[in-house]
């Protein structure tokens, strides 16, 4: 559906380079990164904002590389929503879009936006501005979307309405969808593949489970590092971690995905736990502690699974946290966030 090949683009001393990047129709493939690492040059080279020094760029077996960003049929939302101030909703749907008025009156109702058609930009929530903007891009009728960290300055409550607005127009249009984030639980939430932006260079990109079960370097690894992700197997109706059999907060119908973890939903003990609503435990091996203004993280190694936790100063003597020593892992089964 959309082939890059031997892509460079040259901003500065900066150097954008991805030999090769490939997605199928219908799939969403999440670019984490660092900040500089590339991320919004990629989305701009494939939008045609920016020069490239070399490569071309393929949509549906069309060399659109040399195409004017208008006739590239791609959408693209951004962090800052724009609309026009001085259109209504329902003007903006229409403005400059291949929709007709009744297509945008059945979007908006298929997508419950009705009550905001007559209002103005300004009458709107940041969440509803940014909802809006969303459904604008699709009202173009792209055959692809491009996000750029549309979740940013977004309260927890709009980021949830917009997931789920997010799935709603995967699952009616089927629309291909490219998302730039720097939010991994974001990129585990939606993404079919992930790959990760290093200094410019795509140095990897595969399943989430995948990514998580072997990361292809010690950058990959820290950078997911920053939340517990555990690949997950399911044999016989049971559930595995690490060789060790886990319980989920819910049945999950694969063999084979990822769940997340919060540092801040792990139980450090020196013995192993009785019968309790934190059902989970394993062993594992302190690697090193690393302290803190409020509280120090612990990382640890079970097996090939590295895991975090975060404990206070007064737990930290308590257990007598130094690397090589081993505790118990303790989680309950609802701290697990699922990505299937």
């Amino acid at each position: 559906m959309l082939k890059v090949k031997d892509l460079k683009v040259r901003k500065g001393s900066f150097l954008l380079e991805i030999p090769e990047f490939e997605m199928e129709t219908h799939e969403m493939v999440s670019i984490l990164g660092p900040s500089g690492s590339g991320k919004t040059t990629f989305l701009e080279a494939i939008m045609g904002f920016v020069k490239l020094e070399s490569g071309r760029i393929y949509l549906y077996g069309n060399d659109i590389t040399d195409l004017p960003p208008w006739e590239r049929n791609i959408a693209i939302v951004y962090q800052s929503p724009y609309l026009f101030p001085h259109l209504t909703v329902k003007e903006n749907l229409l403005f400059g879009s291949k929709a007709c008025e009744m297509f945008v009156n059945n979007l908006a109702e298929r997508l419950n936006i009705s009550d905001l058609l007559q209002r103005y930009p300004h009458q709107l929530s940041a969440g509803q501005r940014q909802r809006i903007s969303l459904i604008r891009a699709i009202a173009t009728r792209p055959l692809l979307l491009l996000m750029d960290e549309p979740f940013n300055f977004l309260d927890p409550n709009n980021k949830e309405d917009l997931r789920h607005l997010i799935k709603e127009i995967r699952e009616f249009f089927l629309l291909p969808i490219v998302l730039v984030t720097h939010d991994l639980e974001e990129a585990f939430y939606y993404s079919d593949r992930i790959g990760v932006l290093e200094k410019g260079k795509l140095i990897a990109l595969s399943k989430p489970f995948e990514l998580i079960k072997a990361p292809p370097d010690d950058f990959v690894a820290t950078f997911l590092g920053k939340a517990n992700f555990i690949p997950v197997e399911r044999k016989e109706g049971k559930y595995f971690a690490n060789g060790t059999e886990i319980f989920l907060p819910r049945e999950v119908d694969k063999d084979n995905f990822v769940v997340m973890l919060r540092p801040q939903d792990v139980i450090l003990s020196e013995t192993e736990p009785p019968h309790s609503s934190a059902r989970n435990h394993f062993k594992a091996k302190v690697l090193e502690v690393i302290g803190g203004s409020k509280v120090n993280e612990v990382r640890l190694e079970s097996g090939n699974l590295k895991i975090s936790a975060y404990v206070t100063d007064a737990s930290k003597e308590e257990l007598r946290l130094v690397p090589g020593k081993e505790v118990f892992v303790i989680f309950k089964a609802t701290a697990l966030h699922i990505f299937d």
